[in-house]
C-alpha cells in the first residue's frame, strides 16, 4: 500500500482545520436551542451539572430554568442567577432520559470543571456546543482512512474527507448540543476498523478495538446497539486465509470478543426491553383519524420518508425549517445513489469491502423505517424529519461514495476532474448551507447578507461579531488553501518511481547500472 506524500498529508491537515472551523462557526452563529432537540439536550446537561439524577424514561421533567431560558433566549443572566429565579421542575417530559447518561455525565463534569453557576447562560450552551466540535474534528481523519483501506490509494483518500462539507446538516447538528455527536464519531471509528477487517487485518488489536468502539455506541443511545450489530456482520463476513477449521475457531472468538462488552455496556437497555419499553417509543397520546379509512398506506408513508428524509439529510437546517432547494437535493440524492447503484450493477470483486461498510448506513435505514412504521401505526402520523438519523452514517456514505466513484473512473483525467469538481463543489455546499442556516435563523428566510441580518447576529452570538469574523475568515483561508492543495495532488503524476528491483537490465549480470 502506498504510503501517504507530503502534498497529500497537507491536503488532509488543511480539510480538517477547515472541518474543525466550519464546525466551530456553526456553534457561534447558530442561536441557543436552535436546532432539533437541543434544548433537551441543555436541559439534561444542566441536571446532571446540578446532580438532579436520572429518572426513568418518561419521567424526567424539564427544568424550570432551561424552560424559561427557552422561551426568553435575549436575556444574558449567569447560570446562578436563572437557577434562583426559576427552581424547581416543569410538567414537560424531557424525553432524553430514555437513553443512557453516559453523554451527559460528560457533558456535566466540563460544565462543573468550569465553575459553569458562574457563566453566562449562553457561554455554558456554547462550551457544551465546543466539547461536541472536539468530538468530530477527528472525522476527516477517519475517512480518510478508512478509504484508504477500501482504495489502497493516498490521493483518493485524502480527496474523501472534502465531501463531508456536502452535508452542512451533519456540521450544524453536530455543533449543537446534542448525544448524536459522540455516537458519529464512534460509528466513524467503528467504520474505519471495520475497513480493516474487511481488507485483510487480521490483528487481535484491530478485532479487539472494534468490539470496544461498537460497545461504546450502545453506551450513548439505542441507535449504537445497531453498531454491535454491524461488528458481529463484518467478523463473520471477513475472509480468512486460513483452513476451515481455524477459520471457524477464529470467528467463533471474534464473535464473543464482540458479545461480551456489548452484553455488559448495553444491560441499560437489556433490563428496559425486558419491562416492555422500545427506545424511542413516543406515539402521540390523542392519535389522528387516519386519513384513509383501511389505515396507514405503505405506499403514502415510504413517499413521505423519501421526500422528508432526503430533504432532512442534506438539508433541514435550524430545527429543520431552513431546507435546500429541491432541485439541489434531488440532485445529491440522484448522484449519489446513482454512483452506488452502477457500480453494485458492475459486480467489481474489489468493491466487496465497501459494501461490507455500507451495511452501517443499510442498518440505520432500515431501522429507521420500522422505527417510523412503528410510530406511523401508533398516531396515523408520517414522520418527514427523518434523515437527521441517517448522520450518524455519514462517514461511512462518503467513503463508500468514494470507493464506488474511483471504481468508475479508470481513466487519470476523469479521476482529475471529477475529485477538483467534488472537492470544490462540497466546499461551496457548506458555504451555501452556512447562507441558509444564517438567513433563516436572522434574516426571517431573506436568503443573502444584509446589515439587519449582521446586527441580529452580533447581538446573538456569545462571544461577539469579532469572533465569528475571525472564525469566518479562517475557514475562507482554510478552504482556499485546501482548494490549492487539492490541485497539488490531483496533478502529481500517479506513477510511483521505479523499485530496485524494477530498474532497467544492467549491461553485465553482476554489476547494477549507475544512475
Amino acid at each position: 500500500m502506498r504510503r501517504f506524500t507530503r502534498p497529500t498529508v497537507l491536503l488532509l491537515a488543511l480539510t480538517t482545520i477547515a472541518w474543525i472551523a466550519l464546525l466551530t462557526l456553526w456553534a457561534l452563529v447558530t442561536p441557543a436551542f436552535g436546532t432539533h432537540g437541543e434544548v433537551d439536550g441543555v436541559d439534561a446537561a444542566f441536571r446532571t451539572a446540578l446532580g438532579a439524577g436520572w429518572p426513568a424514561p418518561g419521567q424526567m421533567h424539564a427544568l424550570a430554568s432551561t424552560r424559561w431560558l427557552f422561551e426568553n433566549p435575549a436575556d444574558r443572566s449567569t447560570v446562578a442567577a436563572v437557577l434562583a429565579a426559576h427552581p424547581g421542575e416543569t410538567t414537560i417530559v424531557n424525553p432524553l432520559s430514555q437513553h443512557p447518561q453516559t453523554y451527559f455525565l460528560a457533558a456535566g463534569a466540563v460544565l462543573r470543571i468550569a465553575h459553569w453557576e458562574s457563566l453566562r447562560w449562553d457561554h455554558a450552551v456554547l462550551l457544551i456546543r465546543l466539547v461536541d466540535v472536539v468530538l468530530l474534528a477527528p472525522l476527516p481523519l477517519l475517512v480518510a482512512g478508512t478509504v484508504r483501506r477500501l482504495v489502497g490509494s493516498p490521493r483518493v483518500a485524502v480527496v474523501a474527507p472534502l465531501l463531508l462539507f456536502a452535508v452542512p446538516k451533519a456540521a450544524q447538528f453536530g455543533a449543537s448540543v446534542t448525544l448524536w455527536a459522540p455516537l458519529v464519531l464512534i460509528a466513524a471509528i467503528v467504520t474505519w476498523l471495520a475497513a480493516r477487517v474487511l481488507t485483510g487485518d487480521r490483528s487481535w488489536w484491530t478485532s479487539v478495538g472494534l468490539a470496544v468502539a461498537a460497545a461504546c455506541g450502545a453506551t450513548i443511545n439505542a441507535m449504537g446497539l445497531l453498531l454491535v450489530v454491524f461488528a458481529l456482520t463484518i467478523v463473520l463476513v471477513a475472509r480468512h486465509d486460513l483452513r476451515w477449521s481455524e477459520t471457524l475457531v477464529r470467528r467463533a472468538i471474534d464473535v464473543v470478543v464482540v458479545i461480551v462488552p456489548a452484553a455488559i455496556v448495553g444491560a441499560v437497555f437489556w433490563r428496559s426491553l425486558r419491562t416492555g419499553w422500545v427506545p424511542d417509543a413516543a406515539p402521540q397520546p390523542d392519535p389522528i383519524p387516519p386519513a384513509s379509512p383501511t389505515g396507514m398506506n405503505p405506499g403514502d408513508f415510504l413517499n413521505g420518508q423519501w421526500n422528508g428524509g432526503t430533504a432532512t439529510f442534506w438539508g433541514g437546517l435550524g430545527d429543520d425549517a431552513f431546507g435546500f432547494t429541491p432541485p439541489l437535493v434531488a440532485g445529491l440524492t440522484v448522484v449519489g445513489l446513482g454512483v452506488l447503484f452502477w457500480a453494485a450493477v458492475r459486480a467489481d470483486r474489489a468493491l466487496r469491502p465497501t459494501w461490507g461498510v455500507l451495511l452501517w448506513p443499510a442498518l440505520v435505514v432500515a431501522a429507521v423505517l420500522g422505527y417510523e412504521w412503528r410510530n406511523a401505526l401508533a398516531d396515523n402520523q408520517i414522520a418527514t424529519s427523518s434523515g437527521r438519523f441517517l448522520l450518524v452514517a455519514v462517514p461511512a456514505l462518503v467513503a463508500g461514495f468514494v470507493a464506488a466513484a474511483a471504481s468508475l473512473l479508470p481513466s487519470t483525467r476523469a479521476r482529475r476532474t471529477t475529485a477538483l469538481v467534488g472537492g470544490v463543489g462540497a466546499l461551496l455546499i457548506a458555504a451555501y448551507g452556512l447562507l441558509i442556516g444564517f438567513s433563516g435563523a436572522y434574516q426571517a428566510g431573506r436568503f443573502g447578507l444584509t446589515g439587519a441580518g449582521i446586527a441580529a447576529l452580533a447581538e446573538s452570538t456569545p462571544l461577539g461579531w469579532q469572533v465569528v469574523a475571525a472564525v469566518a475568515a479562517l475557514l475562507g483561508a482554510a478552504s482556499v488553501a485546501a482548494v490549492v492543495a487539492l490541485v497539488v495532488v490531483v496533478a502529481a503524476r500517479s506513477t510511483p518511481p521505479p523499485l530496485p528491483l524494477d530498474s532497467p537490465p544492467t549491461v553485465e549480470p553482476t554489476q547494477r547500472n549507475n544512475p
